[in-house]
């Protein structure tokens, strides 16, 4: 069959047959005719039909010969062949062709009247696949047979519509020369296809050529048009439309640097000027993207370079902000006012020197809040590179160097902050005052320091006071430990009084290393003399602050170092109680390990089971028990660890205290037992726990016991 020898074929079906299973398939269910059709061979194809070849057989994957036929383009072959035999799920023979482009096979299948509609397991029709493909001598074949050029396609598309997003520019204009409705697309294809720069493609599927004539003509008179339903329209209400947050097809194009698209809409009286809902112009997107052939074409059109957004940023703020220079350029160069502020008090040359583009700052503060542990903004410093070129520039127009922003930012803390030593040299050469304070009289040392900037701090150190303390009383050091911006950590007891306890209270540098974990920091401190019992005049110890922080190892070296164990802050909570707050079993048995008291309360009474329980961590109460430590010792207002747990609806914690021997009635100093206390913070669960075991709404009070 491949070498078109018909005339061996009854001997090669006689003596070959062991090549074949019995049914004469191979494997993937093809017979001897499917290598006939594939390779074209209409003598096999009629000699294997004559020894009784079933035509129309499919294979393992659903598909015909004719099928085979038509995706190799051999007309004769599928004349021979039922023309309506398609795959199991996919494209019939028709679709076949004109997905390969086969437009003789297509006209033959159609003259032989296949049915041009009919559609595939996926819902898709021969219109679908010539659309996709972009072929007009197909897409012609197809419209010639008998389908609807706005009939709706697969996903509720139309050929127009798929046409338009495809960017096949000759099949929109074929489509629109067939009578296809222009008015089916949504307005966001044609942003689309304006900020991709298919201008051709705009002008084809907007109206078709005699129409687009007729209605310019009528736009030049001030008149309307009807619409395809009939009401009146605005003449190049397309061309005008806006997307949901307010931007018209300018913006697209600015975006996408499509310079013909600008013209072609400019020219049709479309506002250059033109806000979205943010405020935002095409002259202000084209900065912010660099596209600089659509900023230069704008500015020619006489584009307000002075307008700002919502948030006062300007075409220039948006230039300098993402490292623009050849924008920032170009808009300097039409008088673009290199002093105007965003409503924040940031100038370009602030935002310049600091050129932390909105999408990494996002990201940046994400990851911050999720990993305050491994990620802060120090970390990343690297990746938000200054522009120097932009910062010279903005420099050679007398730009103010000392401008404030309503944080009290001047450029030079802005560079500072970023950690920019060649801006900050730049800006102290050009007049910047390097003692200059931030409200809080943190200076440029002190920012430096916080962002461990090594190099910057050196060449501070000799300029700069050293020795001046913030309005918290921190100093240099304390800032080169601390990590910015501060976390806060919430005590879990705490939260639901909506209270906050802040990990950085006003302490020793000892305190804010070991609290933030930096090991290194820690022991170099030690090795200077720092002291390890030092407190707060809370009480608070940096190993409470190691404790909470969870670093085994710095609780090592804090103890090493001479650090008191059961050192008991203002509320009489040890470094164990830190521990337990924050669930950490690892951090409880290493105190426990080095000599920690789990047996001491606090002012209040409270035990490490009563502070596990309220905190909902099992294993904790389970870690406490078998070490001694009392489940029904109350605090001093009565409450006990099962009050606790059942105010928090902690079911687990409940079982297991009960099943540990907790009293279920006992009372608080209102007379108030665990069931009563459930039940009125309409927990369920654990009410039905309580009933189990036999505990009482009505539970007699004290003065019955008593008597």
């Amino acid at each position: 069959c491949d070498n078109n020898r018909p005339a061996a074929l009854p001997f090669v079906c006689l003596e070959k047959k062991s090549q074949f299973g019995d049914d004469g398939l191979t494997w993937g269910g093809e017979t001897a005719l499917f290598a006939a059709a594939r390779s074209g061979h209409v003598d096999a194809v009629r000699l294997l039909a004559q020894l009784g070849l079933d035509v129309n057989q499919v294979d393992w994957h659903g598909q015909s010969p004719s099928l085979v036929a038509s995706q190799n383009g051999h007309t004769a072959v599928v004349l021979r062949a039922d023309l309506q035999k398609t795959c199991n799920k996919t494209f019939s023979p028709l679709m076949v062709a004109a997905h390969n482009g086969h437009t003789n096979i297509m006209s033959l299948l159609i003259k032989h009247g296949l049915n041009v509609n009919k559609t595939d397991m996926s819902g898709r029709n021969a219109l679908y696949v010539a659309t996709v493909s972009g072929s007009v001598s197909t897409m012609k074949a197809v419209l010639d047979g008998g389908a609807g050029v706005n009939a709706m396609l697969k996903g509720g598309q139309y050929a127009i519509e798929i046409a338009a997003l495809k960017g096949h520019v000759d099949v929109c204009s074929f489509l629109l020369s067939r009578g296809a409705n222009a008015s089916k697309i949504p307005k966001l294809t044609m942003h689309t296809l304006a900020g991709r720069g298919d201008q051709a493609a705009c002008n084809a599927w907007r109206f078709n050529r005699v129409e687009a004539q007729r209605w310019e003509d009528e736009a030049l008179r001030g008149g309307t048009q009807q619409s395809h339903r009939g009401g009146p329209v605005a003449p190049f209400t397309l061309m005008s439309s806006r997307t949901n947050d307010g931007q018209t097809l300018l913006h697209g194009a600015a975006k996408g640097n499509s310079d013909s698209i600008i013209e072609m809409l400019a020219r049709r009286g479309l506002d250059i000027n033109a806000k979205s809902r943010g405020g935002t112009t095409p002259l202000y997107l084209s900065a912010s993207h660099g596209t600089m052939a659509a900023l230069e074409l704008l500015i020619a059109l006489t584009a307000n370079v002075s307008i700002a957004n919502d948030l006062g940023q300007t075409p220039l703020y948006a230039a300098a902000m993402n490292g623009f220079t050849d924008a920032a350029q170009a808009l300097l160069q039409r008088n673009a006012n290199v002093n105007q502020a965003s409503r924040g008090g940031m100038t370009p040359l602030s935002v310049a020197a600091v050129r932390v583009t909105p999408k990494s700052w996002c990201c940046l503060q994400t990851m911050a809040l999720m990993f305050p542990q491994q990620i802060h903004l120090a970390h990343l410093r690297c990746t938000l590179r200054p522009a120097m070129s932009t910062v010279e520039a903005l420099l050679s127009l007398a730009t103010s160097i000392s401008a404030v922003t309503t944080a009290g930012l001047t450029p030079i803390f802005a560079a500072a902050k970023n950690g920019s030593v060649s801006i900050v040299k730049l800006l102290v050469a050009a007049g910047a005052d390097v003692t200059a304070m931030l409200p809080q009289n943190r200076t440029l040392l002190h920012v430096a320091s916080s962002y461990d900037n090594i190099e910057l701090s050196s060449y501070l150190i000799d300029s700069a006071n050293a020795t001046v303390l913030t309005l918290q009383n921190r100093s240099v050091l304390h800032m080169a430990i601390v990590v910015w911006p501060r976390r806060t950590y919430e005590i879990p007891d705490q939260c639901r009084r909506g209270y906050q306890l802040r990990l950085w209270s006003p302490g020793t540098p000892l305190y804010a290393a070991a609290g933030g974990s930096h090991e290194t920091a820690v022991g170099l401190l030690i090795r200077l003399g720092a002291n390890a019992t030092s407190a707060s005049t809370a009480g608070i110890t940096p190993l409470h602050a190691a404790a909470k922080s969870g670093s085994l190892n710095t609780i090592v070296l804090l103890k090493n170092a001479g650090a008191i164990i059961d050192a008991a802050d203002a509320n009489g909570k040890t470094p164990l109680f830190a521990a337990a707050q924050r669930g950490n079993l690892t951090i409880v048995k290493a105190l426990e390990s080095l000599g920690a008291n789990v047996s001491l309360r606090t002012r209040k009474g409270t035990t490490l089971v009563y502070v596990a329980a309220t905190t909902n961590k099992l294993e904790l109460v389970k870690y406490f028990s078998s070490k001694g430590v009392s489940i029904t010792t109350p605090q001093y207002d009565g409450w006990t660890p099962l009050h606790a747990a059942a105010s928090g609806g902690y079911l687990k914690i409940v079982q297991d205290l009960v099943a540990l021997g907790a009293n279920v009635s006992a009372v608080t100093n209102d007379d108030k037992t665990a069931l009563q206390i459930a039940v009125r913070t309409r927990k369920q669960g654990v009410v039905h726990a309580l009933k189990k075991v036999g505990a009482a709404i009505n539970t007699p009070n004290r003065l019955d016991d008593a008597s």
